[in-house]
């Protein structure tokens, strides 16, 4: 091997700043798991009809914030280019008016939001009357701060533009020890406070994703240059926006693909009775876990590869990608290990249902293949996006949570009666896809020419 190739010269010069991004992301990640696995945990040992409530309004809620990012996605991008090129007031600028259209789309959220809830949790727990009944509970205090929780979501896109991972970390911790604490009080109604069980869960989250916003918005603000022009709510440039827009509506075909994809997945586990849609929120509380990793690599790719796609660094933004997806793999093989060896341990962390954890063990160890390939797709798909390339994770989007997971799951837990343990081993199916393609399209390089222009 040649020490002295250009390659290993470049990932000898930004290793350091690799990994100086990569650890508070890990805590980040770990501390943000937190506000999902303590609600799991809590309310699995509070009642399992709580946890049957989080799977009903669980995969909507996510899914429509996770649509939402589709401006974030295009922010990063455009202003991850802007600072690379050392254009910090076209940085600030383009994230002013990406946090203007944020707050006017957290309002459209919360109104459709209030009058759907009801009708969308048909649809997740295939028209049970008690997760529609019980589904408000932690639905209305979550949408009534939805103008807040995507502008937070946004602002921490900003610091990590500006490659501040050590910002997000400090604060994801302090949200989540705080809905931590509120949950607790408010579920079980300690001291004087009253018995709320599912709705002090949501008001726990309410309140962190409240703190979060205003945090990261105070953080970033300090961050950036001032602007001689202010900053009104009320003037939103569409002009100015134009850059961001024209890659988030391709991320944004993306995220509504893949997230109607998903309702369909969860309808397919409601479909399965309350005792299969408990094992899957404590299976997901359990490898919540897994995706910190993934979602760590996923932030210092994308994060790398946008400043150094506008610093003209195209070789080293290739070598930050391939460094993120065979470190992140390296990481999870050890988590997918613990998994195998010790699920039993895992499950009896959420909750104490002999069966649910019977069901959970199984599917432990399902899961465990698919760690390293999590991180591997949060990596390359983290480096497309940073670099604008949205058309890649399109397609694969199409094709494997689509096609891929539902077919497969489907015919496991429905045709060969295997239940929750087939919908598990199909979504470890959709991984092993997922995870060939992106490393399909990252390795082609296509990326590498794209153009983003003002």
């Amino acid at each position: 091997m040649n020490l002295k190739s250009p390659t290993l010269q470049i990932l000898s010069a930004d290793l350091p700043l690799f990994f100086k991004l990569l650890w508070p992301a890990l805590l980040q990640g770990l501390l943000t798991t937190v506000i999902f696995f303590t609600d799991r945990v809590l309310l699995g040992h509070y009642h399992s009809d709580g946890l049957s409530v989080m799977q009903a309004c669980g995969p909507i809620l996510w899914s429509i914030f996770s649509v939402c990012s589709a401006v974030g996605i295009g922010l990063l991008a455009v202003m991850g280019r802007y600072l690379g090129a050392g254009e910090s007031q076209k940085a600030k600028a383009i994230f002013d008016q990406s946090l203007k259209f944020s707050f006017y789309l957290g309002l459209f959220v919360m109104v459709i939001g209030l009058f759907t809830m009801e009708l969308m949790t048909q649809i997740t727990s295939s028209g049970s009357a008690k997760m529609i009944a019980l589904s408000p509970q932690y639905f209305i205090p979550i949408y009534l701060i939805a103008p807040i929780k995507i502008i937070g979501d946004l602002a921490f896109v900003g610091l990590q533009a500006h490659q501040d991972t050590k910002s997000q970390m400090w604060i994801s911790g302090l949200c989540g020890l705080t809905n931590l604490l509120i949950s607790w009080l408010l579920i079980y109604g300690i001291g004087f406070l009253p018995e709320l069980g599912i709705l002090g869960a949501s008001i726990g989250s309410a309140v962190s994703f409240v703190m979060q916003g205003v945090l990261a918005l105070i953080v970033l603000r300090k961050k950036q240059e001032h602007s001689p022009e202010g900053f009104s709510l009320f003037k939103l440039n569409l002009t100015t926006l134009t850059p961001v827009l024209q890659i988030s509506k391709t991320a944004l075909l993306e995220k509504l693909i893949y997230h109607g994809g998903y309702i369909a997945f969860a309808s397919m586990i409601g479909g399965l009775g309350s005792t299969a849609m408990a094992a899957h929120q404590a299976l997901l509380a359990v490898e919540s876990l897994g995706f910190i990793a993934s979602d760590a690599f996923a932030v210092v790719s994308g994060s790398m590869v946008a400043q150094k796609m506008g610093a003209k660094q195209i070789k080293s933004a290739s070598v930050a990608g391939w460094t993120s997806a065979f470190l992140g793999a390296f990481f999870m093989s050890f988590w997918g290990l613990g998994f195998w060896l010790i699920p039993e341990k895992f499950m009896s962390v959420v909750t104490k249902d002999p069966q649910l954890i019977t069901d959970g063990v199984k599917c432990l160890m399902i899961v465990a293949i698919a760690q390293p390939l999590m991180s591997i797709c949060g990596a390359f798909s983290g480096a497309l996006r940073g670099a604008g390339d949205v058309k890649s994770p399109l397609i694969v989007t199409m094709i494997c949570p689509i096609f891929v997971r539902l077919i497969s799951c489907y015919y496991l837990a429905y045709h060969l009666h295997m239940g929750i343990v087939g919908i598990w081993a199909g979504a470890c199916l959709d991984w092993v896809v997922r995870s060939m393609m992106l490393g399909y399209f990252f390795y082609q390089g296509k990326w590498q020419k794209i153009e983003i222009k003002d």
